[in-house]
């Protein structure tokens, strides 16, 4: 009965034509790498990476799998770096994601003493 069930719910999602949530993530820093997944089919995304001193845009076109990888060669991070990076993908279609990379507070100066 339990299959019958599953079955079910896998067949009317496909047939409702749910989608997952849009994704986006950084996986490689040196090149820079930027994945993203759950758009629209073939959608047109405008993504963009900020961090203070760096900012890089790209538009691109998804694949039919809602799916996409970004390399931006020639783009480092820098290596002790006390900034977050914001990545930001906005689908014409109205899907969007952001991915805060954290920052890295070993890196990070001790904040000032209290007055």
């Amino acid at each position: 009965m339990a299959t019958v069930a599953t079955t079910s719910l896998a067949l009317a999602l496909l047939v409702s034509g749910a989608t997952a949530k849009p994704h986006v993530w950084v996986t490689s820093k040196e090149p820079l790498v930027v994945r993203g997944t759950g758009f629209h089919p073939v959608e047109r995304v405008d993504l963009s990476l900020t961090t203070k001193g760096l900012n890089r845009h790209r538009i691109l076109r998804v694949s039919r799998a809602g799916a996409f990888t970004a390399r931006f060669v020639g783009t480092e991070l820098p290596s002790k770096s006390c900034l977050a990076l914001v990545v930001r993908a906005a689908g014409a279609a109205g899907s969007r994601a952001v991915f805060r990379l954290p920052v890295n507070a070993i890196d990070c100066p001790p904040p000032p003493p209290d007055p």
